[in-house]
């Protein structure tokens, strides 16, 4: 695989695609750049394709935030919240790391990167489910006026709309950081496939919604996928990595750059 040599501005969101199947002497490559605690996690995981996956998405985002922070990718160290979220820490040579911040999803053998400076961001991307597995966990999990706009859609488009659901409340919940232990009826996104991704609302906090902004992203066919950022008026550009099989990562139609505004 092909890393970029990339600079980015404050006012920016990068956003990078890229495949999780990946030939084994990709994969082995990837691997080498891992730390002892990551092969550990790998080594954990019980199915081959799994640990696989794996070895691609952590040896993918530290080539990824190497290229960005000019160091090698294996010298790289991440910190972690009491949530869990990955954050940049000293690299291993002890020098402070850089205000980058970043988050990775990935679902099936498509795996996103969001990379931004100073600013708090999600990502995340699904394959699209059944209608029967979505009616069901959205009907549980979703907030009134979130249930009231799924009814309110044509049947055919309910298992595209709950798609979008889901990772808009995903991509909102990775940026602050609480994962899914924050509970998704507590705040409203829109939800509609037609309609802008945006948090229309947050309980007990009048003003939270107006701290962020959502973006639905240029996923592959079958797949839902938005990026959550901290403040407004970023441009996102999204690319996507160059493999070293053509066609290796489902077409993607990438915008060359989007500007993302907070909706009044």
């Amino acid at each position: 695989m092909r890393w970029p040599e990339p600079a980015i501005g404050a006012d920016e969101v990068h956003v990078w695609w890229f495949s999780l199947d990946q030939p084994a002497s990709v994969r082995t490559d990837l691997e080498r750049c891992l730390s002892d605690d990551e092969r550990a996690r790998m080594q954990r995981l019980v199915f081959v394709r799994h640990r696989q996956r794996f070895g691609v998405a952590r040896g993918s985002l530290r080539h990824l935030l190497g290229a960005y922070c000019l160091i090698d990718p294996a010298v790289l160290r991440f910190q972690y919240t009491r949530f869990g979220k990955p954050c940049l820490g000293s690299s291993a040579d002890g020098e402070t790391s850089s205000l980058l911040t970043f988050n990775l999803s990935h679902s099936a053998d498509v795996a996103v990167c969001a990379i931004a400076v100073g600013r708090a961001i999600g990502v995340d991307v699904e394959a699209i489910g059944t209608l029967s597995e979505a009616t069901d966990l959205l009907c549980r999990e979703a907030a009134p006026a979130e249930r009231a706009a799924y009814w309110s859609l044509p049947a055919a488009r309910r298992a595209e709309a709950f798609g979008h659901w889901w990772v808009r409340k995903e991509a909102y919940v990775k940026a602050v950081g609480t994962g899914l232990l924050q509970p998704l009826r507590d705040f409203v996104v829109s939800i509609s496939p037609d309609e802008p991704a945006r948090l229309l609302a947050v309980a007990h906090d009048p003003v939270e919604a107006g701290r962020w902004s959502l973006r639905q992203l240029a996923a592959p066919a079958g797949y839902a996928a938005c990026v959550a950022v901290e403040g407004s008026d970023c441009r996102v550009i999204e690319r996507q990595v160059e493999q070293p099989i053509p066609n290796y990562v489902p077409r993607l139609r990438l915008p060359s750059e989007v500007r993302l505004r907070q909706s009044a």
